[in-house]
């Protein structure tokens, strides 16, 4: 049997009773919505409760799924956190995705309105929402999502060989600086206005930059 003969014999049986291509999509469009079904109602709860106090039984009820749904998706409430911080990471802006935004005199909008969040929830730390249990291992695991997005920002900006160390290693060292001067302006932000504050956040990251720069 020719190439051509095998791949329309595969094609038809493919499309064929409703085509399957539009079923997957389909599926996958399902998934989503299940999915931002359960991270709105895992979002609604943390504002009620806060997220030491909810549980997988409440999530599934306000999201009105089975459990076997929920643990398709996730595995546990660390991980619907996790996705929370990334995809709220991705939206903000919080660091900057072109070289000019990086390399500017003066932070970005989304920078400041970002402090103005922080400074108003006063959770000390640069999460979006305040948690108190296992916070270390919290931490440690939104920190590196934290990294990951730097470095993709990074690589939106920059051509791969624009610095002289590796991207991963310069990610590590902004997300540092963010998060550690973030906790400590938020402790003793006293003479300190927003806007002072995100100018030398944001020169402190440009200073990362432009040290590494070749």
């Amino acid at each position: 049997m020719s190439f051509k003969l095998h791949h329309a014999i595969f094609v038809r049986s493919w499309t064929k009773n409703g085509n399957c291509l539009s079923t997957m999509k389909n599926n996958n469009r399902q998934t989503q919505r299940t999915i931002s079904t359960i991270l709105i109602a895992f979002r609604e709860l943390i504002y009620r409760k806060g997220y030491d106090a909810i549980t997988i039984s409440e999530i599934t009820e306000e999201a009105n799924i089975g459990r076997s749904t929920f643990y398709h998706h996730f595995n546990n409430k660390l991980d619907l956190l996790a996705t929370l911080h990334q995809n709220r990471f991705r939206t903000l802006n919080i660091v900057p995705s072109t070289r000019e935004a990086w390399l500017a005199d003066f932070p970005s909008q989304e920078l400041t309105q970002f402090l103005i969040h922080s400074q108003n929830n006063m959770t000390a730390s640069f999460f979006l929402y305040s948690v108190q249990k296992e916070h270390s291992l919290i931490q440690k695991r939104i920190q590196n999502i934290f990294i990951k997005h730097i470095e993709h920002q990074l690589k939106s900006a920059f051509s791969e060989d624009a610095f002289n160390i590796p991207l991963s290693i310069l990610a590590s060292a902004i997300a540092g600086t963010f998060t550690m001067t973030l906790q400590g302006w938020l402790q003793n932000s006293h003479d300190i206005t927003v806007e002072e504050f995100a100018l030398y956040l944001h020169q402190l990251m440009r200073s990362q930059i432009q040290c590494v720069l070749k």
